[in-house]
């Protein structure tokens, strides 16, 4: 499954009380988004429960535990209004230990039982999602056997889960991480695993647009974009430790968004994606882009190396999200990209956010018709661009 498909499958599966049923394990690289998905969708449900949605982040203040989202909610406030929140319950198992999932045992009138956690006790009463990342980084027999109850049979200890949560967890592959652990398979029978691919450039960058609109580096993509075959957008180190960063999604999403604050120095790349990539990515930087001579001397274009011609596709989005209103100047520079591949064209689109593209096809289509046909995947996706 696509990582761009994860967050809507999981709001699917969650509005069937057949599905819900089931626990989900995620398997697929680090930093591709994975968590970040299931929080997405966690909010889309809340939203759509019309509840409020509160991600668990549980703190000691005057004399009492709150969460703190959106403002300070007193557990007790919580659990004694259950029916107007959404939970979600996010546990990295690689940094707990069994009584952190099934409680802690106490004794009362000689009787004993597990005082449960407060993520459970809010989970009993709420409905909500729990989430156990790093699943495939457990390195405790104990801890495995005490997730074995909170998959199967929705508990932890004592506590039963509200029927409204959902359970699903996340992990890597081995080939993916050098400190990866495969679970037993009475742990694994527990679970419908799904498969997360990885994301490509394109994929990458529709989600930088939409979280980030703007206001991100975007000659990253075009550096991604152009070295493809490479695979640098994900280059998992083979040794189980080191000191050497390494590019993910997720580092790069970190670079792009520095880079647009102006931390561009050879420290602040290569401390994201390590040395290597990060000497490739910053010599692809020196690219030097004249816009407004471009567009003064398109055909300037045709006898640019592809490096060059990379940069000019994405600048060129840049350009044209800042002057959508008239974009004439840059027809002359689209003509000559277009005569040389259609790669180039569909480059600038894909990097500019969508209602920035919906208004420029809208200019680009009265211009020259005949880029709808060049821009068939873009234009049949953004229906309101190509209405006549």
């Amino acid at each position: 499954m696509k990582i761009s498909k994860l967050k809507e499958y999981i709001v699917r599966r969650y509005f069937s009380e057949v599905a819900r049923r089931t626990s989900l394990l995620f398997i697929g690289p680090p930093g591709i988004g994975k968590s970040v998905a299931v929080y997405e969708g966690a909010e889309q449900i809340a939203k759509r429960l019309n509840k409020k949605f509160l991600p668990l982040r549980l703190r000691w203040k005057g004399g009492k535990f709150v969460m703190d989202a959106d403002g300070e909610k007193d557990v007790m406030e919580i659990l004694n209004n259950p029916t107007e929140y959404f939970i979600l319950v996010d546990i990295r198992l690689s940094t707990v230990a069994p009584e952190d999932l099934i409680g802690i045992p106490r004794t009362h009138e000689f009787v004993s039982f597990y005082e449960p956690l407060a993520w459970a006790a809010l989970l009993s009463t709420t409905s909500g999602i729990a989430f156990f990342d790093e699943f495939t980084q457990i390195n405790r027999p104990d801890v495995e056997s005490a997730s074995y109850p909170l998959i199967l049979d929705k508990l932890a200890g004592f506590v039963e889960f509200n029927k409204e949560v959902m359970v699903m967890a996340a992990g890597n592959a081995p080939e993916h991480s050098s400190i990866a652990n495969m679970p037993s398979t009475p742990c694994l029978s527990r679970f419908k695993v799904i498969q997360i691919s990885e994301p490509s450039p394109d994929d990458w960058m529709t989600w930088m647009n939409s979280k980030h609109g703007d206001e991100w580096d975007k000659r990253t993509y075009a550096f991604l974009k152009r070295f493809e075959d490479e695979g640098y957008l994900i280059k998992v180190p083979k040794t189980r430790e080191t000191l050497e960063p390494y590019p993910v999604p997720r580092t790069w999403e970190w670079l792009a968004r520095e880079l647009k604050e102006g931390f561009d120095s050879d420290d602040d790349i290569d401390g994201l994606v390590g040395y290597e990539v990060g000497a490739r990515f910053r010599a692809f930087l020196k690219v030097d882009v004249d816009m407004d001579q471009l567009m003064r001397e398109p055909e300037t274009f045709l006898g640019l190396n592809l490096d060059a011609k990379y940069m000019i596709s994405v600048m060129l989005g840049s350009w044209i999200t800042q002057h959508v209103q008239k974009p004439e100047r840059a027809y002359g520079l689209i003509d000559a990209m277009s005569r040389d591949s259609k790669e180039y064209l569909v480059l600038t689109c894909m990097c500019m956010t969508r209602n920035k593209l919906v208004l420029f096809l809208k200019e680009l289509f009265t211009y020259r018709p005949t880029y709808k046909d060049v821009l068939s995947e873009i234009a049949l996706s953004i229906k309101d661009a190509i209405a006549a």
